[in-house]
């Protein structure tokens, strides 16, 4: 209705809908950390200023094709500071939730699942004070809650029986000597499964991806000296690049979906899916200008989980 680019759209929908794995809480990171017995908790703050670097780059890639192509995002009247700071209130309830939840982990208050516990009684309470509780919405969340509990733990419990075939055959320790034997560099190994990962995330789903394949490479990872936290977080943002990654990336099939339903019942005519495929590209260069910088600079992911636990 007005007049932006549908392509530009599309793409930043289906890129920014990534951020959410990348930003904590992550189930991604969860799934890493029980994969590698990593902390939940540095998992966590390494992932802090990679997802908001990588929203920011996002941002700066939209600002720029604006200004070049000011076909793409027609200018709008601005909408007055007052209008603005209002709006603003409304996030007030969404960041106490985000620091009951993540600030009782970084203060050493609680463990993740008594974090967890935490955010479920105070998003209840916001829930009353909104006047938006009722039993068939605790129906409803119970009912979610087990669904995506279940499919966590047949994932995490796969990934376990996976380990153990994958162990008595012997596969970790051919490919740890593998490995060794390459006498790679931790960066060099980092950037050869960069490249691994980017080329799989095109026909593969992220988490099959990250279960089939981590159990194999922790052993190697260790040997080599990588550091788990930082290429877990790396690890993320190549999972977020699976996501939105022509031609099988979940994320555009989900976004076309939604978008042939409301164009039909506005009585548009349904574009097809490769305004997705063309949409995510500029976005997708932006996922590559932060992994090379996290590559190049490791202390992007790892200063902030060292100086609030320690090295």
């Amino acid at each position: 209705q007005r007049g932006y680019s549908e392509r530009l759209a599309v793409g930043s929908l289906a890129a920014g809908g990534t951020l959410g794995i990348l930003i904590p809480p992550s189930i991604s990171f969860i799934i890493y950390g029980v994969l590698v017995e990593e902390s939940i908790g540095r998992l966590y703050m390494a992932g802090f200023i990679p997802g908001f670097l990588l929203a920011g780059v996002f941002m700066v890639i939209i600002a720029v094709m604006a200004r070049i192509w000011p076909i793409l995002a027609p200018p709008e009247t601005a909408p007055s500071w007052r209008v603005r700071l209002v709006g603003l209130l409304a996030l007030i309830p969404m960041i106490a939730l985000m620091f009951i939840v993540l600030g009782t982990i970084y203060l050493g208050v609680a463990t993740p699942t008594e974090a967890a516990a935490f955010g479920v009684v105070a998003a209840l309470v916001l829930t009353a004070l909104e006047r938006r509780l009722s039993l068939q919405m605790l129906t409803d969340t119970a009912l979610a809650t087990v669904r995506s509990s279940c499919m966590i733990m047949l994932i995490v419990t796969g990934a376990f029986t996976l380990s153990f075939a994958l162990a008595i055959l012997g596969v970790p320790a051919q490919v740890t000597e593998w490995v060794t034997g390459m006498q790679l560099s931790p960066v060099a190994l980092v950037v050869f499964l960069v490249l691994f990962y980017l080329f799989l995330g095109t026909f593969m789903e992220s988490l099959s991806m990250m279960v089939t394949t981590i159990p194999i490479l922790v052993p190697a990872l260790k040997a080599a000296g990588v550091d788990l936290v930082w290429f877990g977080v790396i690890m993320v943002v190549l999972v977020e690049a699976a996501l939105i990654s022509p031609p099988e990336g979940i994320n555009l099939y989900v976004i076309h979906g939604i978008r042939k339903s409301v164009q039909s019942e506005a009585g548009l005519g349904a574009g097809t899916i490769t305004d997705l495929y063309l949409g995510v590209l500029p976005f997708m260069l932006g996922m590559a200008i932060v992994l090379v910088l996290l590559v190049a600079f490791p202390d992007i992911a790892l200063w902030l989980p060292n100086l609030m636990k320690g090295r």
